[in-house]
């Protein structure tokens, strides 16, 4: 990605579990990370206390609400390089700040998500979501 963030392996050994940048939990779209990862290996000491091994290896480090989002973004910003100016521009004067400091802090609820998608334009991101949801495998 952007953020030089790809797929990530899993671990060789399944007693190994990836945190932070090696698994992935920086944002591809934002290069955000760092709160992230503190709330999510903060649910894995949990686990780890608790001595639950099925929440220690379910842990994420935001929604995948979020993720898809990203992804969706990322592929329409290759489709269409020329426009992401003005579609920043768009999302920055439309979204009241809270909203969009929640979304991009990984804390947005549902109506900060609609309002980031409602302040962009449909056409070039519904593309992307289409072209994604053909190349994910089934």
């Amino acid at each position: 990605g952007p953020m030089g963030i790809g797929r990530v392996a899993p671990a060789a050994d399944p007693r190994i579990v990836r945190i932070g940048a090696a698994a992935g939990w920086v944002r591809a779209a934002t290069g955000y990370g760092f709160v992230d990862i503190q709330r999510a290996t903060a649910r894995m000491a949990e686990a780890l206390i608790a001595g639950d091994l099925r929440a220690l290896a379910a842990v994420r480090a935001r929604p995948r609400a979020d993720d898809v989002m990203d992804a969706i973004l990322l592929e329409a910003m290759r489709r269409h390089p020329r426009r992401v100016g003005d579609w920043f521009l768009r999302l920055f004067a439309s979204v009241p700040a809270p909203r969009l400091i929640r979304f991009l802090s990984g804390e947005a609820r549902a109506a900060d998500r609609l309002a980031v998608m409602a302040a962009l334009p449909p056409a070039p991101f519904l593309a992307a979501a289409w072209r994604r949801m053909r190349r994910a495998p089934a």
